[in-house]
């Protein structure tokens, strides 16, 4: 049989006072049944990173990952877009039908405005290219910084067109500061070249042209609008 548990008046005493405190909510009553909620851990991601995603969930854009063989070839991942008029560089990266800008980065050109026809002009060119070659750090002087892409200009097309020249990079500055002009390269500050060097390799592409003549100011950027530009470049 069951046998009530009898207690001291000092037990019953410390019982009745525990109640009326948890009564008067002076103690919140703890439930040894209940687990312990487990904190979680805040990530904090990139807001450019978070934003892309966000775009590309809006706008279904396939993952990179499900592209064509072609577009992950080494050196057409991601492409370069120089706009001579605004002085600025855009790294953006293939995502199929649309290109992404990661990044874009103030840079100096050629002292003399207009695309390059001769040697010794000033003049940066503008056509479609491509890096033929990376040089380092050990290959260069100072004034050019740890990295220099050598672009194919003169290209078919320039050469059919009698344009001459050649040694036209895309090199640092030999500090973290533009220079106002150069004598047609175009230039970025040592520490956007380092970063931008994450991404280059032989054959990427790179498109100069003189201002933004279809529209590709935004962060994504339709392929068709590229075929577009591209097929101006031709024509110049």
């Amino acid at each position: 049989y069951f046998q009530q548990p009898t207690f001291s008046q000092t037990e019953t005493s410390k019982v009745d006072t525990a109640a009326k405190e948890i009564k008067e909510n002076k103690v919140q009553p703890v439930h040894i049944t209940s687990p312990i909620p487990k904190k979680e851990k805040t990530i904090q991601e990139d807001p450019k990173k978070s934003a892309l995603h966000e775009t590309l969930n809006k706008e279904k854009i396939l993952d990179v990952r499900r592209l064509p063989a072609k577009a992950q070839i080494s050196g057409e991942r991601y492409i370069l877009l120089v706009d001579k008029k605004k002085k600025a560089l855009k790294l953006a990266e293939n995502l199929g039908d649309t290109f992404y800008v990661i990044e874009t980065f103030p840079v100096s050109i050629g002292k003399v405005m207009g695309n390059k026809g001769v040697e010794g002009d000033l003049k940066t060119p503008e056509g479609e290219y491509k890096i033929l070659e990376i040089k380092r750090d050990e290959e260069l002087h100072e004034q050019y910084g740890p990295y220099a892409f050598v672009l194919n200009y003169p290209n078919k097309k320039d050469k059919a067109k009698g344009r001459t020249g050649s040694g036209i990079w895309i090199h640092g500055s030999g500090s973290n500061t533009l220079s106002p002009e150069t004598k047609g390269c175009i230039e970025l500050s040592n520490n956007d070249l380092v970063q931008l060097r994450n991404y280059i390799e032989t054959n990427t592409p790179v498109y100069i042209y003189p201002n933004d003549i279809v529209g590709i100011s935004t962060s994504l950027i339709d392929k068709e609008k590229i075929k577009k530009l591209s097929h101006y470049l031709e024509n110049l």
